[in-house]
């Protein structure tokens, strides 16, 4: 408990999904470099970018939890290492839409998507390690 009775859950909520949201319209501003799109690194499309794919990532943990509670799954380890192909996926899509919607270099996209799912792991870092020691205090 935080001073005041208030409790941990929703600040280290809210600290890991600023991470994220941080780490995602960085990804949109890198990827817009990559692919020459300058009117994609504007603040606007940043954020709409961030926004977009936190919201997306939300939903899919919504959704892995549901399956992994339905099928009486208990492993989370493997989960979260079996969810690597649905972040590839998902960075595929919104790489694709926000990027090279005409899909003229799909292995490009494609390799970006096998970083990026890396790079959310990486995301997913610095936000438990937040959480963990603010759990502690």
């Amino acid at each position: 408990m935080l001073e005041g009775g208030f409790n941990n859950g929703p600040i280290l909520l809210f600290i890991f999904l600023a991470i994220k949201m941080a780490g995602y319209c960085l990804a949109a501003i890198v990827l817009a470099r990559l692919f020459q799109k300058p009117q994609m690194q504007g603040f606007k499309n940043v954020i709409i970018f961030g926004f977009t794919r936190l919201l997306v990532g939300i939903a899919v943990v919504l959704a892995t939890t549901a399956l992994t509670n339905y099928y009486h799954i208990e492993n989370a380890r493997n989960v979260y290492i079996g969810i690597y192909p649905v972040r590839i996926i998902e960075w595929f899509l919104f790489i694709w839409l926000f990027f090279d919607y005409k899909l003229e270099k799909p292995m490009r996209i494609f390799v970006y998507a096998l970083i990026a799912g890396l790079y959310s792991y990486l995301l997913d870092i610095p936000a438990i390690a937040s959480a963990v020691l603010l759990a502690k205090y």
